[in-house]
């Protein structure tokens, strides 16, 4: 070989080659590459105290102790690691006093723990509030794990997982399941959990539910049972129960035509999107909302006013569209419909209870409300009756002990009160006389059987609801506030019966009428019931409470249910969850899935706040669940998982 084809052979040969056999040129100084930034360098004990990245330059890490930006190699890292500036930065910042605690408490990792636990809950709270399945929790972690990469919050998120558990059946027996929901077993059940909970029975004092036999029934129900064992208890049949069963009732009275017409043109468009396309060009026509049409449902306290009300709104388009279409359709419940809306007089039947349906639910909307309204549940009903008993009786003294079939009393039959609308229909010189005196009998018989089933349903002469006036702010700083709280006081013997307590609540209720400055009257008067008693319990004056046992007493009384609609609505929610998908879902689960959503509800899931008692009972405890506990509801045999 020739001394070219050697020196073109040497020069086809890499320079790293070349260096590695001594035989690199001197003139040819070799490339440096470039260093990034590697985070675990932020993990070593020699540089987790003073270096972090630098936001924008992947080749260079900074010294938070100097403020001074370094290449990111780790022989510049351990130079400047030993510089003079470096040490004598890193020598002050271990002259700043500890705790204790941070000599045997690593603090990062505790701080990250409840992080990790944090997200964790909020993870939990998300699932409950929206009804999600369990799987999406383990699938969302793991997608955070994946999204967030740089996180080490989301890196152990993998520990969220999925714990299947037995189905637990209503009765712990087939015994049991035959003898049924009985009063007995709904009292004791209801007993052992406070028991069980640890809560005294002495804070018993007051109940509500439905108005059924087992519940309150006169004889061996629940509310029987409660009265036997705890004298003086407050007993409430839910107001919201009765006012929708005072409605149910009252629409009896009007003919069948009226049930059927709501429930026929709810089914016509229900499952048909053409029908419903057709019939927005008739609302167009008439210049109306395109709204859906509603049915009044049985379980539904609001559903029949809102249904009434929207066939009204639509009655133009919806006889215009039936007029044009039922021929075609070849349907009798088409044609029945069609010929119901040309009935004049059953426009006039809805126009009515367009009228009068909405003072029903508006005052059953208000005792649904979480707001403190057991104060004015006696006033309330009673401007309801009223209201509806002087549109077809004249004026008299007692209202309350009056006999609504007591026709002596009544106004003539044109002269009763059915609303604006139906004054302006009865104004039509076109109309029937026959069938105008028709529709005006069936509208007095609904108020009449509206009056005799509120009387009924709610006691106008019960001692404790009709005194509740009495502790309003507006008749506490008026002309008729009483100079004793005593009479008042014995009502609730379950709340204060002790003689001494007695007269130092009277003492407090004597002196407040007079206490305060008259500007400061007039700003406590506007205030709601509840906050009113809360801010005079904080009231102080030289450190000393001055109205503490008054209004604790009050506070107590403020407590007592006018409803059980919050139970109404955990039913609804327990639908919700436990759904045809998540059909084997045990009661512990359940009730787990309620209480979180109902912690996370006051803020919703994204800002929800844990406690410190929810960090602490986040640990391998509360997976601890014996077999026999797991299993002491079950009474069948084997359960399938798919």
């Amino acid at each position: 070989m020739s001394d070219f084809e050697d020196s073109n052979l040497r020069d086809r040969t890499p320079e790293k080659t070349k260096r590695s056999r001594n035989e690199g040129s001197k003139s040819k100084k070799p490339t440096h590459k470039k260093q990034k930034f590697r985070t675990e360098w932020m993990d070593e004990k020699d540089f987790k105290i003073w270096l972090v990245p630098v936001v924008g330059e992947p080749f260079k890490g900074k010294c938070k102790l100097c403020s001074l930006e370094l290449t990111a190699e780790l022989t510049v890292l351990k130079k400047h690691q030993s510089s003079q500036k470096h040490l004598l930065n890193l020598r002050s910042t271990k002259n700043i006093k500890q705790t204790i605690n941070s000599y045997f408490i690593d603090d990062s990792k505790s701080k990250l723990q409840d992080q990790i636990k944090k997200a964790e809950m909020l993870l939990c709270g998300f699932i409950s509030e929206h009804n999600l399945s369990f799987n999406t929790i383990g699938h969302l972690s793991k997608l955070c794990q994946e999204a967030f990469t740089d996180s080490s919050i989301a890196k152990e998120l993998n520990k969220l997982e999925t714990k299947f558990w037995e189905l637990v059946q209503l009765f712990t027996d087939p015994a049991s399941a035959k003898a049924g929901a009985t009063a007995d077993k709904l009292y004791s059940t209801m007993l052992n959990s406070f028991i069980e909970n640890k809560i005294t029975l002495d804070n018993i004092i007051g109940f509500a539910s439905d108005g059924c036999n087992t519940m309150f029934g006169a004889h061996n129900s629940v509310s029987s049972k409660l009265k036997e064992q705890f004298p003086g208890i407050f007993l409430q049949k839910c107001i919201c129960h009765s006012l929708h069963l005072v409605a149910s009732a009252a629409c009896k009275t009007l003919p069948r035509d009226c049930e059927d017409l709501v429930r026929d043109i709810f089914n016509y468009f229900k499952s048909s999107c053409k029908r419903i396309s057709q019939l927005k060009e008739f609302q167009d026509l008439c210049e109306l909302e395109p709204h859906k049409m509603l049915r009044p449902a049985q379980t539904r306290w609001l559903s029949l006013s809102m249904a009434v009300s929207r066939i009204i709104e639509q009655w133009e388009a919806l006889k215009q569209y039936f007029a044009a279409n039922y021929k075609d359709d070849r349907l009798k419940v088409a044609e029945n419909i069609y010929h119901r809306l040309k009935d004049p007089s059953l426009f006039m039947y809805y126009t009515f209870l367009n009228y009068i349906l909405p003072k029903i639910t508006s005052l059953n909307k208000l005792f649904q409300s979480d707001k403190t309204v057991i104060d004015s549940v006696f006033t309330k009903m009673s401007e309801l009756y009223k209201d509806i008993l002087f549109s077809f009786v004249r004026k008299i003294p007692n209202p309350f002990t009056y006999n609504p079939n007591d026709e002596s009393q009544y106004l003539p039959l044109k002269s009763i009160y059915l609303g604006a609308s139906m004054f302006l229909l009865t104004q039509n010189k076109n109309i029937d006389e026959q069938m105008l005196l028709d529709v005006l009998k069936r509208c007095r018989l609904f108020l009449i059987e509206i009056c005799i089933e509120i009387k009924l349903r709610f006691d106008f002469s019960d001692k404790i609801l009709s005194s509740l006036i009495y502790i309003s702010p507006k008749n506490i700083f008026s002309q008729e506030h009483s100079n004793t709280l005593l009479n008042f006081v014995i009502l609730f013997p379950r709340i204060c019966n002790d003689e001494i307590q007695m007269q130092v609540i009277d003492d407090e209720w004597r002196k407040l009428n007079s206490y305060f400055d008259l500007d400061i009257i007039n700003i406590l008067k506007n205030k709601n019931v509840d906050m009113f008693w809360l801010d005079l319990y904080l009231y102080e004056e030289n450190g000393e409470k001055l109205f503490s046992n008054l209004s604790a007493f009050v506070l107590n009384i403020l407590s007592l249910p006018q409803s059980n609609c919050v139970c109404e609505r955990l039913f609804s929610k327990v639908n919700l969850i436990k759904t045809k998908l998540r059909n084997k879902l045990m009661t512990n689960t359940i009730n787990g899935l309620i209480n979180t959503s109902e912690c996370v509800k006051i803020t919703t899931c994204v800002k929800f706040q844990p406690t410190k008692t929810m960090y602490a009972s986040m640990n391998n405890e509360m997976y601890d669940f014996s077999k026999d506990e797991l299993n002491s509801e079950i009474f069948i045999d084997e359960i399938v998982f798919e």
